[in-house]
């Protein structure tokens, strides 16, 4: 009968309205708040992706090059940036140039580069700075797929994102996602009002620690296998897929590195990345093979794999007749 009589008690329609108004409560809070969020996170995002178009430094200065169009772009990362001095390809040439390089990055941002430079304008001439080992596993690191978050909303780099980070679909339901981590960078950039003309994107180094790694006891050299990354291979092909299908005109190049025992830097170059720039009949010229004795001293590099300003003007100087060739000779027609 107690039995009874407490069942009776706790789903009678008053005891039930009691206990229904307070999760009915929650609920409505819970929705609000989502429709909050969203419109925050909406808003957000369309506030930054505007400031963003005037970001014209850091990771937004391809904004800039989209609104100059050099004639020459340089891409690849550190040593593209410290080894090609624009101002000097500007002089032999008389061909605005802009080094797009972008230390710690990888093929992944490179093809995100050129997926936004060719929507808008064919350069006369794309330079390549190849590292030898470019599908490596390591560069599909954080460190190597950060700078893709600014090219978020192409589709292709969004892809990839979405193989590189498992989570990234999901992220990217938030929309202001995409700005995480580098709103700094955004307002330095949109405040950063420095032209292309003054700022062709060369960054000199001027100091040197090379003297003091090569004290360091030698080790017995031996060539690392070359490991691969699929994502990053499938973003190369694609890139000069895309590179063929406008005819754009490219270049690649792999600039000096100080040959010595202890330099972890593999002498060769990956044959798949041989193969593939082949396939395309796209040019590849590793200076190492042709003038290593003439840059193999040390007061030209700052450490195994980097050279100085004057290493670095030295290899702009003896890589122009190259670049000059490959201007006169391209069919590039766009």
């Amino acid at each position: 009968m107690a039995d009874i009589l407490m069942r009776s008690t706790l789903f009678s329609p008053k005891l039930s309205s009691y206990y229904a108004k307070p999760l009915f409560m929650i609920l409505i809070k819970s929705i609000v708040f989502m429709l909050m969020f969203m419109i925050v996170d909406r808003s957000t995002y369309a506030l930054l992706k505007k400031a963003s178009k005037y970001a014209v430094s850091g990771d937004y200065v391809i904004n800039a090059v989209i609104k100059t169009r050099p004639d020459i772009i340089i891409l690849g990362a550190s040593r593209a940036q410290n080894h090609y001095v624009s101002s000097l390809i500007f002089e032999d040439t008389g061909l605005s140039t802009y080094n797009l390089g972008y230390g710690g990055s990888s093929v992944l941002l490179q093809y995100a580069q050129l997926l936004t430079i060719l929507q808008s304008y064919n350069p006369k001439l794309i330079i390549y700075e190849i590292m030898g080992d470019d599908f490596s596993e390591w560069f599909s690191m954080p460190h190597s797929v950060a700078p893709l978050m600014v090219y978020n909303d192409i589709v292709e780099i969004s892809e990839i994102l979405a193989k590189l980070d498992k989570y990234h679909i999901y992220k990217s339901y938030i929309k202001s996602y995409q700005f995480n981590g580098n709103i700094y960078l955004l307002a330095s950039g949109v405040l950063h009002r420095q032209s292309l003309s003054m700022d062709c994107g060369y960054v000199p180094i001027y100091e040197s620690n090379l003297p003091q790694l090569l004290k360091m006891k030698p080790k017995a050299k031996e060539e690392v296998a070359f490991s691969s990354s699929q994502v990053i291979k499938k973003a190369f092909n694609d890139m000069l897929i895309l590179a063929s299908n406008n005819q754009a005109n490219m270049l690649f190049l792999r600039s000096p590195y100080y040959k010595d025992i202890r330099s972890p830097i593999n002498s060769q170059i990956d044959p798949a990345v041989k193969d593939l720039i082949s396939q395309y009949q796209y040019p590849l010229y590793d200076i190492n093979e042709h003038y290593s004795c003439e840059f193999n001293d040390p007061k030209l590099f700052k450490d195994f794999g980097h050279m100085t300003d004057l290493g670095a003007r030295m290899y702009t100087k003896k890589i122009m007749p190259l670049i000059i060739h490959h201007l006169k000779s391209s069919t590039h027609s766009k």
